[in-house]
């Protein structure tokens, strides 16, 4: 029988972003935030820096791990990078590349492993893309393009800016999961977000996940700041619900 996943609450749509100078840290916050975040993402800078040491202690702990490798390489590089992610128990792990190399992840992933290809990373501006890949594009076009080539090639979601949640969730197909950076609340720094959005308004159009890092771990309350998301997010799927559902779930 097929499990049916329930749909998840407002704190468990925040992740995370443990992006933070050494490991004592990391486990600081993680330790702060307490029962109130379930969900965390973990970068190469992390991995380089404590090892998986920090993957291994926050599934003992019971937490859900995004390994946002953002793993751009040969198929089987891609798939090799991916099987050891879901080895270390990851919930979630990033991809760049081809058709092919995304296919390759996939089937590497096994069942409990979502694979995530990004579209657009929300640090690039319209003129940053021409400059990079001499592509003079609506980013929105872009990566709704992007998500629909990645999703054939079997992938579960796409990371996307908040600006694109809207139209990827109209135009992609049920299920597909909709994972999103560059959340800042009214008042608070974009940082090196070029296409930062408000959290919610991101879920309001059919963000499922929120990567949220710098907001909470640079706060003087860290699991003030954080509450505040998740009341933010459970204000976006009320906006949602009145509207009708906007969710893959």
């Amino acid at each position: 029988m097929n499990k049916v996943a329930s749909e998840p609450t407002a704190s468990e749509r925040l992740i995370v972003a443990l992006d933070m100078e050494d490991k004592s840290t990391v486990l600081k916050l993680v330790s702060d935030l307490g029962a109130d975040v379930s969900f965390y993402k973990v970068g190469m800078v992390r991995l380089l820096d404590t090892g998986i040491e920090i993957v291994e202690e926050l599934t003992r702990q019971g937490k859900k791990v995004f390994l946002d490798l953002k793993s751009f390489d040969i198929s089987n590089t891609v798939a090799s990078t991916v099987a050891l992610a879901r080895d270390l128990g990851a919930t979630f792990v990033t991809v760049h590349g081809s058709g092919a190399a995304i296919g390759a992840a996939k089937k590497a992933a096994g069942e409990d492993l979502k694979v995530l290809a990004v579209t657009i990373l929300t640090s690039l501006s319209r003129k940053d893309v021409y400059e990079i890949y001499g592509i003079d594009a609506d980013l929105e076009d872009m990566a709704v393009a992007m998500a629909k080539l990645f999703l054939e090639k079997g992938c579960d979601g796409v990371i996307a800016s908040p600006r694109e949640a809207a139209r990827l969730r109209d135009e992609l197909k049920p299920g597909v999961l909709i994972v999103t950076p560059g959340i800042r609340l009214d008042g608070t720094s974009e940082d090196d977000h070029e296409r930062a959005g408000d959290p919610r308004k991101a879920i309001a159009d059919g963000a499922d996940y929120l990567v949220v890092g710098r907001p909470i771990y640079e706060a003087a309350d860290p699991r003030a700041a954080a509450s505040a998301l998740i009341a933010a997010i459970q204000q976006g799927l009320d906006a949602r619900t009145s509207a009708g559902s906007r969710s893959a779930f």
